[in-house]
């Protein structure tokens, strides 16, 4: 099994082949790669294929912290990479609802539950200027949804 051909790998709850952390590094970094190609001017099969990549890479995003209770959010969001990936999340959940995508790749609501999950975080708990983020946000969301 494989459990037995990699030393130290648990199968629990709590941590499997990848644990949340790294999964959300490994999805940032498919978004990172692909977003040239996603956000390049000129159709091309490389620009649907990182469209592609982007939008499946940010509703995984979304999904894994919107399934995390409080305790786990807490917990999560002391790295860094928790914050990060949701806001890369919702950059491409708004560049869908921009680009008419809302159906296919449920943009509205993937959007809303990011925005849901982005307040629940400690660090939006409290009056900081990191609360004007959230504001910028539904700004824009609002205006993209204006627009179509």
């Amino acid at each position: 099994s494989t459990e037995q051909e990699i030393p130290g790998l648990q199968n629990n709850a709590t941590s499997g082949i990848f644990n949340l952390q790294q999964r959300l590094l490994f999805l940032v970094n498919l978004i990172l790669l692909h977003r040239p190609y996603f956000n390049a001017l000129s159709p091309s099969m490389h620009k649907q294929s990182s469209h592609q990549i982007c939008s499946f890479a940010a509703i995984i995003i979304t999904d894994e912290l919107g399934k995390l209770d409080q305790d786990q959010l807490n917990y999560h969001s002391q790295s860094s990479i928790t914050l990060y990936s949701l806001i890369v999340a919702i950059h491409i959940h708004l560049l869908n609802i921009n680009i008419g995508q809302c159906e296919l790749n449920r943009a509205d609501d993937n959007f809303l539950l990011s925005m849901m999950v982005l307040q629940k975080l400690p660090q939006f708990s409290f009056d900081n200027p990191m609360n004007s983020l959230i504001s910028k946000l539904e700004e824009q969301y609002e205006d993209k949804k204006k627009r179509m």
